[in-house]
């Protein structure tokens, strides 16, 4: 189906991606690579400035990590830089250690896939 369309970089670059995925899991996808804490810690700082800054990528570090953001806010304003020093702060703490790449987390507990 995708041939149809005049997609076919697009089915080349997911075949290519979907063989470095563990076959026969559930593979959580974000921007193209595996999901996690730490891939949400990377790509917030390098997008909060886009007007197309997504606040679900903020709910979900929240959500895994048990971490509330409201220091981010100043004025009910969203504060770039403090979001990016905040998240560097966190990538270098032993506390991200903790998380795994392709795994879900609710308040710092892992979730396992059905």
């Amino acid at each position: 189906m995708i041939r149809e369309y005049g997609w076919a970089p697009v089915g080349q670059l997911w075949r290519r991606r979907e063989s470095n995925l563990p076959s026969g899991k559930k593979t959580l996808i974000f921007q193209g690579e595996h999901y996690g804490v730490w891939r949400l810690a990377e790509h917030i700082p390098r997008n909060v400035e886009s007007p197309y800054f997504n606040l679900q990528w903020k709910l979900a570090f929240e959500a895994s990590t048990g971490r509330g953001r409201s220091p981010w806010y100043q004025d009910k304003k969203l504060k770039p830089h403090t979001v990016a020093v905040s998240l560097e702060a966190f990538l270098e703490s032993d506390e991200s250690a903790g998380f795994q790449g392709g795994v879900r987390y609710f308040f710092g507990h892992r979730i396992d896939a059905p």
